[in-house]
């Protein structure tokens, strides 16, 4: 689509007239703000635009249920229950499109291709159960986690909007619509360690026992970050915002 969108441009016979030429800025939800250049095809009719966004930074909880990690011998480790807060970035890297105004007014409808990011990070310390035939006690050693997931996704987005005229170069609007997800692409990386590995008495633990116990960790939280990636990242999100445009 990209490449099409330069080749209008490059033959189009207006390409060199200023005032086919806009520069705007998209306020609103995912484009928080978003940059935005603008060639009017055919004035008052079909305009192509390309524009790329800063990321949507919110936040997601989770809770890390409480299961065995390990078991050797007479020696279970089991991990501490407890909540996980994830930072989740949702990025617009670029979006190339077209409004087309069937009306000649200020009403248009707009078509888009969307390259969309989405990571989300944690990092938690977990602490361990040790379970003996003598009963249970928590340990002085526990879990250092860090997580880091990415998913790339293709996006088509359509929306609604309307441009209202401020002066003779001056443009403002609205828009609205929905973004529906036609692929992706996702990674999930996680590194676990142990704090104060020595705490631990030899009866409650061997460095087997705890490394995999810290395995099995780490793959519980990659289970944790998939979830929640393919929760976000398979939602049609909406499209809702106020512009601002300037013709040169």
């Amino acid at each position: 689509m990209i490449r099409c969108l330069v080749l209008c441009l490059i033959c189009h016979s207006t390409l060199l007239k200023a005032d086919a030429w806009s520069l705007g800025l998209a306020l609103g939800f995912p484009d928080v703000p978003a940059s935005r250049l603008g060639f009017d095809v055919w004035p008052r009719q079909v305009t192509l635009f390309a524009q790329a966004a800063e990321p949507f930074l919110f936040e997601v909880y989770s809770r890390l249920p409480r299961k065995t990690l390990s078991k050797m011998d007479t020696v279970a480790i089991q991990n501490e229950a407890q909540p996980i807060r994830f930072d989740v970035h949702i990025q617009s890297l670029y979006v190339a499109g077209l409004e087309w105004f069937p009306w000649q007014d200020s009403w248009f409808l707009q078509s888009a291709y969307e390259k969309r990011q989405i990571e989300i990070q944690t990092r938690v310390r977990s602490r361990f159960y040790f379970l003996t035939a003598q009963g249970q006690s928590l340990a002085r050693s526990e879990a250092d986690a860090s997580l880091k997931s990415t998913t790339d996704q293709d996006v088509w987005r359509l929306a609604l909007g309307q441009k209202f005229a401020l002066g003779t170069s001056w443009q403002w609007g609205w828009y609205a619509g929905w973004s529906r997800v036609l692929g992706a692409k996702s990674q999930v990386q996680a590194q676990v360690g142990l704090r104060n590995g020595t705490a631990s008495r030899a009866s409650e633990g061997r460095a087997d026992n705890l490394g995999e116990a810290l395995a099995a960790q780490a793959a519980n939280l990659e289970a944790s970050a998939s979830r929640e990636l393919k929760a976000i990242g398979a939602q049609s999100l909406p499209l809702i915002g106020l512009s601002l445009g300037y013709h040169l």
